[in-house]
């Protein structure tokens, strides 16, 4: 046997046909699979979720410091009040909670896809509903 027989039998992570073989052998739950049907989906939620987080910011900085008057949310209002009727404070928290929570859903949609789906659903829900009432506040 030569040296490369050696190395093949006493370090199997080195050579690439022992490493095929451990993957052969492994079960579908110990590789992961990080690609699947679910993906596209779940980027496309959370890119709705961002899209209309972005579009009522917009509306925000678009109305300006009269938003005081369109306002429904108190926290919102609250947060207006805060910063003597300027909208910046509300839109900064705006933000950071956009990004909190398409963070925590990725994070769970990595950890149990089972658990982000209904999460993801009801979040398109909610933010769907957003943007009817964005669209047509009193129709």
């Amino acid at each position: 046997m030569g040296r490369a027989n050696s190395n093949t039998i006493d370090h199997p992570e080195i050579v690439g046909d022992e490493t095929i073989q451990d993957e052969e052998q492994a079960t579908p739950s110990t590789v992961p699979n990080h690609f699947s049907s679910w993906t596209p989906f779940f980027m496309s939620v959370m890119a709705f979720i961002g899209g209309v987080s972005a579009y009522d910011g917009y509306l925000v900085v678009r109305t300006g410091p009269i938003i005081r008057e369109f306002e429904k949310n108190p926290i919102g209002l609250y947060l207006i009040d805060c910063d003597d009727g300027d909208p910046d404070l509300f839109l900064r928290v705006k933000a950071a909670g956009t990004l909190l929570t398409l963070t925590a859903l990725s994070v769970l949609n990595r950890h149990s896809r089972r658990l982000a789906s209904p999460v993801a659903l009801a979040l398109v829900v909610f933010q769907g509903g957003l943007l009817l009432f964005l669209e047509n506040p009193f129709s």
